[in-house]
C-alpha cells in the first residue's frame, strides 16, 4: 500500500505564495490608500493566492455564478479578508533562504507564470473578453505540483524533480512515485477548494489534446507552450506538436505560432524578474 495519500495534501489549505507578491500586498495594505488597479495586478502572479481567494469569494457569493476573475474575487472577498488569507499563507522551511528546496519550488512557479502568459498570449486571435480567465487557467493549471511539493518535499525533490527534462517527465515521475499525478491532486484541490467547474476541468485536461471547451483547449496550448520555454525543444518535436494544435484550433500558421511563442517568452521573463524568481526550471537547466 502507498504511503502517500491526497488527504495529506488536504490538510493544507493553501500553498506557498511568492515572497515578493506577499511582501508587495502588506505594503499595500498597510499604507494610506490602496490602489485597486496595482493590487489586482500583484495577486494574480500567484497561483496559491488566487486559488485562496477564488474559493473565499465564492463561498460569499451565491453558487450558481463562478468568480472568473481576480477582480472580482478581491471585490467579493473584501479587503479585511484579504489580509487574514495573507496572515494564514505559510512560509514553510522549504522557501526560506538557503533552503535546498527553494529552488524547486521557485521553478514551480515560473512554470505556472509561464503557462498563465502563454494562455493569455491566445487573446490575440480573437477572444479579448476571455483573456483575464485565460491567463489564469493557465497559471493554476501545474497548482497541484505546488500541493506536492509542499507536502512531500523531500520526496519530490529527490525522486520527481531531480529527474525531470520535461512537463511529460514530472507527470510520470509522479505518477510512479506517489501512484497519482499533479493532474489528479489540481483536480481534487480545485474541487474542494470550490474554484469551479471551468477550472476544475481546465486542470483535469491541461495535458490532455483536443479534448474539452475554450479554456481546456487554452490550457492544453499553454502548457505545450510552457514546456517548450521551459525545458527547450531539442529535436523540434514539442514545437511540430505545438503548432498543429495552434493551427486546429486556433487556425494559427506557423509563423503566428512562433510570434505567439516569441512574445510570450518575452513577456514571462520580464514577470519574473520583476519577482526576484530564478530563471532555472529544474536542476541545471537556465532558461
Amino acid at each position: 500500500m502507498s504511503n502517500f495519500t491526497l488527504r495529506d495534501i488536504f490538510l493544507h489549505r493553501q500553498v506557498p505564495t511568492i515572497p515578493a507578491v506577499a511582501k508587495s500586498l502588506f505594503n499595500q495594505l498597510q499604507g494610506p490608500k490602496i490602489s485597486f488597479s496595482r493590487f489586482s495586478q500583484t495577486v494574480r502572479f500567484d497561483p496559491g493566492l488566487v486559488c485562496a481567494l477564488i474559493s473565499k469569494a465564492n463561498d460569499k457569493l451565491d453558487r450558481s455564478r463562478e468568480v472568473m476573475s481576480v477582480q472580482n474575487a478581491i471585490l467579493a472577498v473584501g479587503p479585511k479578508d484579504v489580509l487574514q488569507i495573507l496572515k494564514e499563507v505559510s512560509t514553510p522551511e522549504l522557501i526560506q533562504p538557503g533552503s535546498k528546496y527553494r529552488e524547486m519550488v521557485e521553478s514551480s512557479w515560473v512554470s505556472c507564470i509561464t503557462q498563465a502568459v502563454a494562455a493569455e498570449s491566445l487573446q490575440t486571435v480573437g477572444v479579448f473578453d476571455k483573456a483575464s480567465v485565460m491567463f489564469l487557467v493557465g497559471l493554476i493549471s501545474d497548482i497541484g505540483v505546488l500541493a506536492l511539493m509542499q507536502t512531500y518535499p523531500d520526496v519530490y525533490y529527490d525522486q520527481v524533480w531531480s529527474k525531470s527534462r520535461s512537463h511529460k517527465d514530472i507527470q510520470l515521475f509522479e505518477t510512479e512515485v506517489f501512484g497519482f499525478s499533479h493532474v489528479t491532486v489540481g483536480h481534487e484541490l480545485a474541487r474542494s477548494w470550490k474554484l469551479g467547474e471551468t477550472f476544475s476541468a481546465a486542470i483535469l485536461k491541461h495535458h490532455h489534446e483536443g479534448n474539452g471547451d475554450l479554456y481546456c483547449v487554452t490550457s492544453q496550448c499553454a502548457s505545450r507552450m510552457g514546456d517548450i520555454v521551459d525545458f527547450g525543444d531539442v529535436d523540434g518535436n514539442k514545437r511540430n506538436d505545438l503548432n498543429k494544435q495552434l493551427n486546429t484550433y486556433f487556425q494559427l500558421n506557423e509563423d503566428e505560432a512562433g510570434q505567439l511563442l516569441s512574445t510570450a517568452e518575452s513577456r514571462r521573463k520580464a514577470i519574473i524578474d520583476s519577482l526576484g524568481l530564478s530563471m532555472k526550471v529544474g536542476p541545471g537547466l537556465a532558461v
